[in-house]
């Protein structure tokens, strides 16, 4: 008789042990899910605000592009005045300042 109780106590340890390590892994997996959660919630805040400043570049970048269309137009006005500055030059003009503005900047 004494060789069973000392066999089920055995036993009752045994799976006293492994309650609580049981306990133990679970309120572990919870921690770890927590923080993941957490972490999660960090990430999904840094998304939104990377998909703010792409949205923020892309709008800026649209606004240069639009910009940049009218460059070709300011080169071929510069290339003009250019011509013109030259072809002064070339005559030795250095006449009076409103046929010098009339010409620039008709």
């Amino acid at each position: 008789m004494e060789q069973i109780k000392r066999n089920s106590q055995r036993v009752i340890d045994s799976m006293q042990s492994n309650l609580d390590s049981e306990v133990r892994s679970r309120n572990d997996a919870l921690r770890i899910k927590k923080k993941m959660e957490g972490d999660l919630n960090e990430m999904e805040i840094q998304l939104s605000h990377a998909n703010r400043q792409a949205a923020e570049a892309q709008k800026q970048l649209r606004n240069v592009q639009g910009q940049l269309m009218f460059l070709p137009g300011l080169q071929n006005h510069l290339y003009i005045r250019g011509h013109k500055m030259r072809w002064i030059r070339l005559q030795g003009i250095s006449g009076c300042y409103n046929w010098w503005y009339h010409f620039f900047c008709s």
